[in-house]
């Protein structure tokens, strides 16, 4: 039996297991990448009721889970060299003699910003005394650039 609305499409049971785990990953890619249920039910040629019904399996469920997790993973390894780059750049520009004193300020500001967002961005906790000490450097520079 096949997973397509409970229809017997083959009598090989290794290919129609075959068949059955491809549909339910293809089915578990679509889903965890944003697709509608009735986009689904479209390009996959299965009934909406055959979707809430693969969606409740443990097999489905998981490999939801790990795309996400992968997905989740990447787009914060990627903002994470975005933001080495960008802090490169900034640092280039507020060493810069050539760049005015506010701008190096502001500039300033936003690295110690940083600074407190980006080691905790998958979800460590923050350091209660790093943001002390992050109150204490934007206190000293602001009285220093005004």
């Amino acid at each position: 039996m096949s997973l397509n609305d409970g229809q017997n499409s083959n009598q090989n049971g290794i290919e129609i297991a075959d068949q059955a785990d491809a549909q339910l990953m293809t089915f578990s890619i679509m889903i965890a990448s944003g697709n509608t249920r009735e986009a689904i039910s479209k390009e996959m040629g299965v009934s909406l009721r055959t979707l809430d019904r693969w969606r409740q399996t443990p097999f489905v469920r998981s490999q939801i889970n790990v795309i996400l997790s992968q997905t989740r993973e990447a787009a914060i390894a990627r903002i994470k060299v975005l933001a080495s780059k960008s802090v490169g750049q900034l640092e280039a520009i507020a060493d810069d003699e050539k760049t005015p004193p506010k701008v190096r300020a502001e500039i300033l500001f936003r690295m110690l910003d940083l600074s407190i967002t980006l080691p905790n961005f998958d979800g460590g906790e923050i350091d209660p005394n790093e943001i002390v000490k992050q109150d204490l450097a934007r206190a000293a520079l602001s009285t220093v650039w005004e």
